[in-house]
């Protein structure tokens, strides 16, 4: 019998939609790279994994970001390795490349 594929969302823990929440109202439902707030326009809120480990959700190893930033972070060449220098980084791509 073939095994299954794994599902991505297996990855999770039950309660990922609190752990979520949480770390989006800590942020203040703004985006932390560029402080853009959550919303269907411009921008939906995700939570990032500085780790890029779904299973470890401590509060130090998630960051709310928007959906721009969240793919720029994880286009990244050299991963940032905590909150701030996730912040720091995206801060240094310069404000131009969120408000085209």
């Amino acid at each position: 019998m073939p095994s299954r594929a794994i599902n991505q969302h297996d990855l999770y823990p039950a309660n990922w939609k609190y752990i979520a929440w949480k770390i989006k109202d800590r942020a203040g439902w703004k985006c932390e790279g560029c402080k853009v707030p959550h919303g269907p326009c411009p921008r939906v809120l995700t939570v990032h994994h500085i780790d890029y480990n779904p299973q470890n959700n401590s509060d130090d190893n998630l960051i709310a970001l928007c959906q721009r930033c969240h793919l720029k972070v994880q286009g990244m060449m050299a991963q940032p390795r905590t909150r701030l220098e996730v912040i720091l980084r995206l801060k240094n791509q310069g404000q131009q490349l969120y408000f085209r």
